[in-house]
């Protein structure tokens, strides 16, 4: 009769206690409380370490595989180097692109101010078109109105203004946005926007 798999393992650490694994496993298997069976495994008894025969102290197949899966998978990562290292504190990867962060300050009408800041930040690739056309170096800030309507859509750009004075950008972020996909909502909502604009990082070392 196949005996239970927790003793099972107790018994076969004790019998490998000269192998790398028996080394970990042995002091769990000093604590068992096992009556010695010729069949290489033990039952419940009286307090007598496992007296196993070699030849049968073998890792149970339930056993086996999943601890010889784990040693390989370890040993194929370290020696091909794939191996996650954290890099040094105060590195990261350059950043050639613009960096652009857009914030939706306030919502006027139905629209939920969380999903339209989502969807704005989605004019990523209007916003640095302009930005690179017309302020590729400098860090600049605008604010303008977006009028957003019902079925889902940036109708208009009001009120761009920008810091540093940039006539060109505001007049470019007023005909690219018209178009950029919003949230539906009952009516039309005008969101108020702050966009944060600043060279990216140069990659000339």
């Amino acid at each position: 009769m196949q005996r239970p798999l927790k003793l099972q393992f107790l018994c076969v650490a004790r019998a490998k206690h000269r192998s790398v694994w028996g080394r970990v496993l042995a002091p769990a298997a000093k604590l068992a409380t096992v009556k010695a069976r010729g069949s290489g495994f033990a039952t419940v008894g009286t307090r007598q370490p496992c007296q196993l025969n070699p030849d049968a102290a073998k890792w149970p197949p339930a056993m086996l595989n999943p601890l010889r899966t784990a040693v390989l998978m370890g040993m194929v990562l370290l020696g091909s180097g794939h191996v996650v290292k954290a890099e040094p504190p105060g590195e990261r990867p350059p950043h050639p692109e613009p960096r652009v962060i857009v914030n939706v300050l306030a919502v006027k009408g139905p629209h939920q101010q969380a999903r339209v800041q989502h969807d704005a930040r989605f004019g990523w690739k209007r916003i640095v078109r302009c930005y690179k056309a017309n302020s590729p170096h400098r860090k600049a800030l605008i604010t303008l109105d977006l009028v957003v309507s019902g079925e889902g859509s940036v109708t208009r750009a009001l009120h761009v203004r920008s810091n540093p004075d940039n006539p060109g950008l505001e007049q470019c972020l007023a005909e690219s946005l018209p178009g950029l996909s919003m949230p539906k909502a009952p009516t039309d909502s005008t969101a108020n926007v702050e966009m944060q604009l600043s060279p990216g990082d140069s990659m000339v070392k």
